[in-house]
């Protein structure tokens, strides 16, 4: 890791640029070297993690993300360079140096479980100092194809994801064997063909339509039964006048009203009212489980893992009871329920933490010590 001394000549470097385009350089050096230095610290968190997890964060780039104006995507970045510099010397070198970025550092993590990088490593680092990331990215992903030998098909590898952008629009990415990706494809194709009719439309644009098309008909005559409807779970609040002033997804992702108005205009509309008669959302000790209604109603009140700092949706979250069904005698009751991340889930009961949940309805988490866990910016109670 660069000395507090070097940092400071860079600061003073930039501060003394005479020109805008020099500045800007030098800034960028000073970032660089910034960077290498969080990556340093994240090492040492990864090391000794305790009081990480006693802040309720699973691992050190949460832990930023939840104490920073950091994007969490970028604190899981820095925080995954961290974890990996240690079987990478030579990069771990070059970038405490200045000689490459985290950015590269990462294209070359990508090719550290292959066989033979112990050796190579040394020689990538040199290859992609002063090149383009695109060349970079082309340097290395060359070296994992030669190496690399092509396994047999694993449908077990397969994902795809769907996550909400800032700008309210959705990012889908999958991961596919390449039997599953030509029978995908093939259906896009062939359902593309019904919109070439249309003026001006992209490839791109083509297929987008195309796997909508794949959705609609899978809706109406898959196992639902043909002629079925979607059900879409969305949250509306509505003024006395009937108006809607708020509409979102149940993690709390905002829909447009015009959004909101075309997606419910065919769908199965499913009224939920808190503490109201539409579903039994308090069951005693009469069963264990939760039932789907306190499911939703728990998504909706929660917006996703209540632990301060977790961005994780209700649809990767467990419900728990706040005062132990067995242990306590808790009830299955909304009140005695909330919602956390299977990691938390398991951090909650290997740490001991507590959770309070207020007359007013929210909800407090305590360390075993008692002192809460707070949000950036929060001051503990």
């Amino acid at each position: 890791m660069r000395s507090g001394r070097v940092l400071t000549e860079l600061a003073a470097e930039a501060a003394e640029a005479t020109t805008p385009a020099g500045r800007l350089l030098r800034l960028t050096a000073l970032r660089q070297a910034v960077d290498a230095a969080m990556v340093a610290a994240l090492g040492e968190l990864e090391a000794a993690p305790g009081p990480v997890l006693l802040d309720g964060a699973v691992d050190p780039g949460q832990w930023l993300a939840s104490r920073s104006e950091l994007h969490p995507a970028e604190a899981k970045a820095l925080a995954g360079l961290a974890r990996d510099l240690p079987a990478m010397p030579a990069t771990g070198e070059a970038l405490a140096a200045g000689r490459v970025g985290t950015e590269k550092a990462r294209i070359l993590g990508t090719a550290r479980d292959v066989d033979g990088f112990d050796d190579a490593e040394a020689g990538l680092v040199e290859r992609v100092v002063g090149v383009s990331l695109r060349t970079a990215r082309r340097i290395v992903g060359r070296f994992i194809a030669d190496r690399r030998q092509p396994g047999p098909a694993d449908p077990a590898a397969n994902e795809v994801t769907l996550s909400p952008r800032r700008d309210g629009r959705w990012r889908l990415h999958g991961d596919l064997d390449a039997e599953t990706a030509a029978v995908i494809l093939n259906e896009l194709r062939r359902l593309a063909e019904g919109h070439r009719d249309a003026e001006g439309l992209s490839c791109a644009r083509r297929f987008s339509l195309a796997l909508l098309d794949m959705a609609r008909r899978s809706i109406t005559l898959g196992e639902r039964g043909p002629g079925s409807r979607p059900e879409l779970v969305l949250v509306a609040d509505v003024a006395f006048n009937g108006d809607l002033y708020d509409t979102r997804h149940e993690d709390g992702t905002p829909v447009s009203r015009k959004v909101f108005e075309t997606l419910t205009c065919d769908a199965t509309i499913r009224g939920l009212v808190m503490n109201g008669p539409s579903e039994v959302l308090d069951l005693g000790r009469s069963q264990r489980l939760a039932s789907a209604g306190q499911r939703r109603a728990a998504a909706v009140r929660d917006g996703g893992c209540v632990v301060p700092g977790c961005e994780r949706s209700p649809d990767h979250c467990d419900l728990h009871h706040i005062r132990h069904w067995t242990k306590h005698r808790g009830p299955t009751d909304l009140s005695n329920l909330c919602l956390l991340c299977r990691r938390h889930h398991v951090l909650a009961h290997a740490i001991g933490f507590t959770f309070v949940r207020h007359r007013n309805g929210n909800l407090t988490i305590h360390r075993p010590d008692g002192t809460p866990l707070v949000r950036l910016g929060e001051k503990a109670a």
